[in-house]
């Protein structure tokens, strides 16, 4: 059996987080595509078959939620949010 390594899509629309997660993500033996927005996003999930998306702090133009939304219309991929929010309605629905 082939052992797969698993590919990420992060999204963060800061360069230099998008650039520190993915780096580090590559050093811990990750496939990684980075993108800044939910259309790049939604392009790559289209393209690509991914095993993870990582979903930084608001990217421009989206919220987290609305982007987990438009994931899920489509796959049962799992989200990462890593976001600021700190109600507790938005863990839940995120």
């Amino acid at each position: 059996m082939l052992n797969k390594t698993p590919s990420l899509l992060v999204v963060e629309n800061d360069q230099r987080l998008r650039t520190s997660m993915s780096r580090y993500l590559r050093e811990q033996s990750f496939l990684v595509t980075a993108v800044s927005n939910g259309r790049e996003m939604e392009r790559c999930l289209s393209d690509h078959s991914l095993d993870l998306v990582v979903l930084g702090l608001m990217p421009r133009g989206d919220d987290e939620l609305g982007l987990c939304r438009r994931i899920r219309v489509d796959s049962a991929i799992p989200i990462i949010v890593l976001a600021a929010r700190t109600e507790d309605i938005d863990r839940i629905i995120a």
